[in-house]
């Protein structure tokens, strides 16, 4: 009888281990769902391209660099706060985003 319910025990660990995977495997993809990529171009306030302007989106280190046509890309989370800056004359700017359903 002793050993008829070890072997029972032992099922229920790997069933609940089996299930407690299935659930973290399952809240990553849903993580990783809320996810987006924003693509954009950062300009002064006469329309030119701002080479080398910072944008990151606020409270974390996810960032990018615009390139020489002040184009980005940034993969943030779907409530995002952007911030982004030119060199110490110009002022920072945050931008929030939104995602469409």
């Amino acid at each position: 009888m002793l050993m008829k319910s070890s072997k029972l025990l032992k099922l229920k660990f790997k069933h609940q281990l089996l299930m407690l995977f299935m659930a973290l495997l399952t809240g990553t993809t849903m993580v990783s769902a809320q996810e987006l990529t924003i693509n954009g171009t950062v300009v002064d306030e006469s329309g030119v391209p701002l080479a080398g302007a910072n944008i990151v989106e606020k409270n974390t280190t996810h960032g990018a660099q615009t390139d020489f046509d002040g184009n980005f890309s940034l993969k943030t989370s779907s409530n995002a706060v952007l911030v982004v800056s030119y060199f110490v004359s110009f002022p920072k700017n945050q931008t929030t985003f939104k995602t469409k359903k």
